[in-house]
């Protein structure tokens, strides 16, 4: 998809045709309610925001406003807070119905709005969290962090069936973070960076 994408966005050459393009895949993806055979295109939407607020980024000024941007950022960083199932792994609730975890689930165009709105409102900060977020820490989170987004779905299925669950959740967390950190750094330099060379090199194949 993001090969797609980019591949689109370097024929087209202008920002508000990929913008348009993306905004139609995200009706489309909203027409039918998120719903697919395919898993992977109930969430793609937020992939697809995110492309867009890139998009934004490139063509929009700074905040002047460190409050609103570090605010952004903590609310942002407690959006998981608003799944429910969050609250039953960490309080060991017993399960509510699954119509009502859709209500406020990633599916939900309020949480959707959310999220990006607040993600724009971080990433256009022009000072400390600037700053912070060019830190080399922060530079390899953002390397990897495609590669978390594809495979930390099956790294957490495969760990989470492996451990027992007598293992205390922090353990569990730890354990999951961990793992799927190092399998990301090596997908991100093993697969993901020698297709990106390939993919820049076609053009002058061709």
């Amino acid at each position: 998809v993001f090969i797609g994408i980019w591949l689109l966005h370097r024929s087209l050459k202008r920002s508000w045709a990929t913008a348009a393009l993306l905004l139609a895949a995200i009706a489309f993806l909203r027409a039918r309610n998120y719903n697919f055979e395919i898993e992977f295109f109930a969430h793609v939407h937020y992939f697809l925001f995110g492309v867009l607020s890139a998009l934004a980024l490139r063509q929009g000024s700074k905040l002047k406003n460190p409050l609103l941007a570090t605010v952004s950022l903590l609310l942002l960083a407690a959006t998981p807070l608003t799944y429910p199932m969050v609250w039953v792994a960490l309080l060991h609730h017993t399960p509510i119905a699954q119509s009502d975890v859709l209500m406020v689930s990633w599916r939900s165009d309020i949480v959707a709005i959310l999220l990006i709105t607040l993600f724009n409102f971080m990433l256009r900060d022009g000072r400390w969290l600037s700053a912070l977020l060019s830190s080399r820490p922060a530079r390899w989170l953002g390397k990897v962090s495609y590669s978390i987004y594809l495979l930390h779905y099956f790294v957490l299925s495969a760990l989470l069936s492996l451990l027992p669950k007598t293992v205390p959740i922090a353990l569990r967390f730890a354990a999951c973070l961990i793992l799927i950190l190092v399998v990301s750094e090596l997908s991100n330099r093993f697969v993901e960076r020698p297709l990106q060379r390939l993919v820049l090199s076609l053009p002058q194949r061709l």
